[in-house]
C-alpha cells in the first residue's frame, strides 16, 4: 500500500488525546452563580432560564464564560430591589 495511506489510516486509528491544548474545558464551577452572579436570573436577550449560560444570538452555541449585558443588568436590578 502506499506509504502516505498508512500514515494516514495509523493517524484514524489513534484515539485523541485526553486533553487538547487550548480546549476550554467548563467544568461545573464555571456555570457556578457564585462565579457568575447573573445566572441566578433569566436571561431576556436569549430566555436561557436561571442557572443556564446564555446561548448566542442565533441560539445555536453556548457562550461559554459570559452572560448577556442584559441578564447582568437584570441580576442587578433584582439584587436592589430586594436590598
Amino acid at each position: 500500500m502506499i506509504p502516505a495511506l498508512d500514515r494516514t489510516r495509523a493517524l484514524l486509528d489513534t484515539p485523541p488525546p485526553a486533553t487538547i491544548p487550548g480546549q476550554l474545558d467548563l467544568e461545573p464551577h464555571m456555570t457556578d452563580p457564585a462565579t457568575i452572579p447573573a445566572l441566578a436570573v433569566a436571561c431576556p436577550s436569549c430566555g436561557s432560564t436561571p442557572g443556564q449560560l446564555c446561548t448566542s444570538h442565533g441560539g445555536s452555541r453556548t457562550r461559554r464564560n459570559d452572560v448577556h449585558q442584559t441578564r447582568t443588568a437584570a441580576h442587578h436590578a433584582q439584587t436592589r430591589s430586594t436590598q
